[in-house]
């Protein structure tokens, strides 16, 4: 299914009726377009009218705050993160970098599934449901499947993309070409409904590249 053609994050004149394909961003942890590329995807319209649901396995916290203070600079009409630490107690329940502030929910780890499909749930249940404004993002999968194997992976990724159908928000998902092997990246291709493949050094590719299925 190709995808409808999207605004960028910048330009704020947008229709909440827009359909923002579920999209698989093959990014390096280290190359510099990854943050551009993240930010494009998550913000297909006014971010100030965005529902964001951001599942930090990568980066702490308050590292994707600062990310979203200085890349797009607008708090979104609702910011939660959801986060991997095994200890539970004493947490920060908010994160602020300027005047973007997200509140963070923890899980146990990558590998429960279970409690990340629950903050899922819950957390989509408080959206608006009169847009298709929400985005779900996963940075990363890379971690996820490395604690639970490519079929546990496979099927809450199912999952998760019923859900998306049915409640009309956006899945944006990221792995590291670098960490996971070709043949996996290949299955849970089949899952998204497009995908940006950064390119690197060895590919000599520059820019965002989106492969159409």
């Amino acid at each position: 299914m190709a995808p409808t053609p999207r605004v960028g994050p910048h330009e704020n004149a947008i229709s909440s009726q827009i359909t923002v394909p579920d999209t698989l961003l093959i990014a390096s942890q280290f190359d510099s377009l990854r943050t551009p590329a993240i930010v494009d995807l998550c913000t297909p319209h006014d971010p100030a009218s965005l529902d964001i649901m951001y599942v930090a396995l990568t980066q702490s916290p308050t590292s994707v705050v600062n990310l979203w203070e200085t890349h797009v600079g607008k708090q979104p009409r609702s910011f939660t993160i959801i986060t991997a630490n095994q200890y539970l107690n004493d947490l920060d329940s908010t994160v602020t970098a300027g005047e973007i502030q997200a509140s963070v929910t923890y899980i146990r780890s990558p590998a429960d599934l279970t409690a990340l499909g629950i903050q899922l749930t819950n957390g989509t249940h408080k959206w608006n449901t009169d847009n298709t404004n929400g985005v779900f993002c996963i940075d990363s999968i890379t971690p996820i499947k490395e604690f639970s194997g490519l079929v546990e992976t496979f099927d809450f990724l199912q999952t998760v993309a019923t859900k998306a159908a049915i409640q009309e928000f956006t899945v944006i998902c990221l792995i590291d070409p670098n960490t996971t092997d070709v043949p996996t990246i290949d299955t849970l291709k089949e899952l998204f409904d497009s995908v940006v493949n950064i390119g690197t050094a060895e590919t000599d590719c520059i820019g965002i590249h989106q492969r159409l299925p």
